[in-house]
């Protein structure tokens, strides 16, 4: 397991690589110009990744579900998104073709791995309309 960045982590399998709420763009908001600057670069280089198989979204808030990346993934690599009900249309307008959606306490069934959806003391929200319209979640795998 390796620390990319913010809520970022490289997991690393037999099966397969994952990646957990992947952002590499330099804004955490609306058209990646809009919200909080990015601190520090990624301790790992997008171009220097391994292939991912899996992404893992826990929710849809900008720092943790960022649009511009999760097209970058679905480019290069054609990830399965694993993440709570209610967010997958955020990876399918970014292009992800593979979405598992999960209710708390659901284990993916296509992942290849183990993954079961958590509950977490947390919301969703990303405008002022939306707070809670979709599921958030922790993971174990």
């Amino acid at each position: 397991m390796t620390f990319v960045g913010h809520a970022t982590f490289l997991i690393q399998t037999a099966a397969g690589n994952i990646i957990s709420d992947p952002i590499y763009s330099t804004h955490a908001g609306p058209l990646n110009r809009l919200g909080p600057r990015r601190v520090r670069p990624a301790a790992i280089a997008f171009d220097f990744r391994p292939p991912i198989s899996i992404v893992l979204l826990s929710h849809n808030h900008y720092d943790h579900c960022d649009l511009p990346t999760l097209g970058m993934l679905a480019k290069r690599f054609d990830p399965l998104v694993v993440t709570p009900l209610g967010n997958g249309r955020f990876a399918r307008a970014a292009g992800i073709r593979r979405v598992e959606e999960l209710d708390w306490w659901q284990s993916a069934q296509s992942s290849g791995v183990p993954i079961t959806l958590t509950p977490a003391h947390h919301f969703s929200a990303r405008g002022p309309f939306d707070r809670n319209r979709a599921l958030w979640g922790g993971g174990s795998c």
